[in-house]
């Protein structure tokens, strides 16, 4: 099976235009944020990729449209971690050119799946553009249709799966990929079956009441309309449908010997091959799958939420598994007890985790999202946390509001909002997440964090008054500036004491509820409190429960210095 060529298929506007990043970024930031937004586009006044990558020019990953894809390896981890970056040259280029750049880094900036390659960093110069991405080291899909033949019906559809909740994500946002193919899709790790979407050059924000005319993508997986150039975000199901007839048959369904006069007659009918042995011998429910979305007719095509619900794709697995653990609720809980400033901190870091760090939740992220959507709401939320957890209402509605970015437009948890909450207690924070987090505050790489930096990449998340008590706080030696190392004792000295503040909460709530020893009215009214036990008022001391505090709270140096965390435990005590 050979590789089909990317379609060449563009207009040419010879007249020069200037690309608008700027604005693309800008209107990223109305969808997820100013901190995954604006923490990584740097402009070339502001940061080069120099100063946080060693870029490797002659260890290239691929090339394509655009040029080539090289390695580079970030300054800001001590294990130099790998990534793909590529160039784009911004001038003298035409419009249409301007305006694709300018759609991919708009895109790229606001997809926020498990099922899409993320975008890392992006650096703009006065000549050119450079992309780095996240490196997905497994190699594309096609090379493994190719060693395999052909796939199992459930790997198929376990792939299938994934692709369709990718392909939701994007129609919910107005994103039309129009060059969905096996060589677009990557898997994460070698051996692994996690995949991911890469390669938005082609993609576009449609309206569905605008039906759009340029002919793009890959001949084998065009659909019948963007032939007839007039068509909508459904053709990229026709693409998934050539995709899962490969998948089972391991060739594509239009191909043939007789050329591609021959082939467009094929699409343009719906014909595709069905004398082939694979296809035979596949199920009826994988074959009704596949012919429902190579329907030629765009309208009788399914979605991406009526394939999801194909019984091909939704019985895939007989027993499910939960990834929904205690500590994954206890970590959800948790974030919204920390600081204004901590959980921007945290979602600062979550944009540098790696795939092995976010591998280790992504599925829990998935199983709550029952909708498919790509995003949690309040309502699913609700359901594990309630109905499995037996959280109360009102810590679910505070944990919800705590994850949601401060200037998203919709009232949902974001895929990186949620990796955020994780790094709370879920994900380990070491040297090189706070290092990689330092960097993206300190925009000019001068190797300190003033004010002014914190409101570039914060922005409306927090009030001037909360970023002046930040400096307050992190500056230790008052000079003005937040050190490097001034940044992580700050983040651990916070992290410690909410940590201790929960450990000394819990050993407060065991001594109170210990049988209390008899002790005089005076003695009673002087160091008392109430607590409910088995519906009856009992009055206990909590001698016992502040010698217990003082020893949990006696090797945290930074604890007692902390007065904000004292009137938080003396709270807890009345």
């Amino acid at each position: 099976m050979a590789a089909a060529p990317k379609s060449a298929n563009r207009l040419a506007v010879p007249a020069p235009e200037k690309v608008d990043i700027q604005g693309a970024s800008d209107r990223a930031e109305m969808m997820v944020g100013r901190v995954c937004s604006r923490g990584r586009y740097h402009r070339f006044e502001e940061r080069k990729l120099e100063q946080d990558y060693e870029v490797d020019k002659n260890h290239v990953l691929g090339s394509g449209a655009n040029g080539q894809v090289w390695l580079v390896r970030s300054r800001h981890c001590h294990k130099k971690r790998a990534f793909a970056a590529k160039t784009y040259r911004l001038s003298g280029i035409s419009e249409l050119k301007c305006k694709e750049i300018e759609t991919e880094v708009e895109i790229l900036l606001t997809v926020d799946h498990p099922n899409l390659a993320r975008m890392v960093d992006a650096y703009e110069t006065k000549a050119s553009l450079t992309l780095v991405m996240e490196l997905l080291e497994g190699g594309e899909l096609f090379d493994r249709i190719l060693a395999a033949g052909h796939f199992t019906e459930r790997d198929a559809a376990e792939a299938i799966w994934q692709m369709l909740l990718a392909i939701r994500f994007l129609a919910g946002l107005g994103i039309v990929h129009r060059d969905l193919k096996l060589e677009n899709w990557l898997y994460e790790k070698k051996g692994g079956q996690d995949l991911k979407l890469i390669d938005f050059g082609l993609s576009k924000f449609w309206r569905p009441d605008k039906s759009m005319e340029m002919r793009v993508g890959t001949l084998d997986y065009m659909a019948p309309e963007v032939l007839h150039r007039n068509y909508t975000s459904k053709c990229d199901l026709w693409s998934m449908g050539v995709i899962a007839y490969t998948l089972l048959v391991g060739s594509f369904p239009f191909s043939g010997r007789d050329g591609d006069t021959a082939m467009l007659q094929r699409i343009a009918t719906g014909r595709f091959a069905t004398e082939r042995d694979a296809w035979r011998d596949a199920s009826a429910s994988a074959k009704d799958f596949v012919r429902k979305l190579l329907t030629v007719e765009a309208a009788s095509r399914p979605d991406a939420d009526q394939a999801l619900e194909h019984p091909w794709i939704a019985k895939r697995e007989s027993v499910a598994r939960s990834y929904v653990s205690k500590d994954i609720v206890d970590a959800l809980c948790s974030f919204s007890e920390a600081s204004a400033f901590r959980r921007a901190c945290l979602l600062v870091m979550a944009i540098s985790l790696s795939n092995e760090e976010r591998a280790e939740v992504h599925k829990a992220f998935l199983e709550i999202d029952k909708d498919h959507s790509g995003t949690i709401t309040l309502s699913e939320l609700r359901s594990v946390l309630e109905e499995k957890f037996h959280i109360e209402d009102a810590a679910v509605a505070r944990t919800f509001q705590s994850l949601q970015s401060p200037l998203s437009r919709d009232e949902v948890i974001n895929y990186s909002d949620f990796l955020a909450a994780m790094m709370s207690q879920r994900i380990s924070i070491h040297d090189d997440l706070l290092h990689a987090a330092f960097a993206r505050f300190d925009t000019d790489n001068s190797g300190y964090i003033t004010l002014p930096k914190l409101k570039m990449l914060l922005g409306d998340s927090l009030s001037e008054a909360e970023l002046k008590q930040v400096m307050l706080e992190a500056d230790k030696d008052k000079d003005g500036y937040i050190s490097m190392n001034e940044f992580v004792q700050y983040l651990q000295c916070r992290r410690s004491s909410e940590r201790h503040l929960e450990a000394a909460t819990c050993a407060i709530d065991r001594e109170l509820r210990r049988p209390s020893q008899k002790m005089s009215v005076r003695e009673r009214r002087r160091s008392s409190v109430i607590v409910k036990k088995n519906s009856a008022k009992e009055e206990i001391s909590c001698g016992a429960a502040l010698t217990k505090l003082a020893e949990l709270c006696k090797p945290i140096c930074c604890f007692g210095s902390c007065g904000v965390m004292w009137s938080q435990l003396m709270e807890s005590l009345k």
